[in-house]
């Protein structure tokens, strides 16, 4: 279930590749309306740019989906303290099971006991550790 009556940036990012009609509420929303066109004007730029080598598609796809199941982790990790005990226990089979590979960095990045709220996400991203 959604937290916002707002549309997500995956449902927005959605309608603007693909032309559709916006729902009823983005065109009584003046926020959804804003963040729609922008993505929809994205689009139109990206589109008239010639493509570009599948390679890069592909390294860009997985960067995404990497960066997406970290914060998916971290997400967790913030709501389910038994998730952050079994994260102290055995953090590699923890990352894996989010579908990330555990490097020494992120391990030491997600286990840290100095950590305070909020500074973990902050402290993964300021590293890049999901490249």
């Amino acid at each position: 279930m959604k937290d916002s009556l707002h549309l997500s940036a995956d449902e927005l990012a959605s309608l603007a590749v693909s032309g559709e009609e916006a729902p009823e509420h983005v065109n009584g929303c003046d926020q959804c309306t804003a963040a729609l066109a922008e993505l929809r004007d994205l689009v139109g730029t990206l589109s008239a740019l010639p493509k570009p080598p599948e390679r890069l598609i592909d390294a860009a796809k997985a960067y995404y989906r990497k960066r997406r199941a970290l914060d998916a982790l971290i997400e967790k990790l913030a709501e389910d303290p038994a998730l952050r005990a079994a994260l102290r226990a055995n953090p590699t089979k923890v990352i894996k099971a989010a579908g990330l590979e555990p490097s020494s960095e992120l391990i030491k990045a997600l286990t840290d006991d100095e950590r305070r709220s909020g500074a973990l996400a902050e402290r993964i991203a300021a590293k890049g550790l999901w490249l």
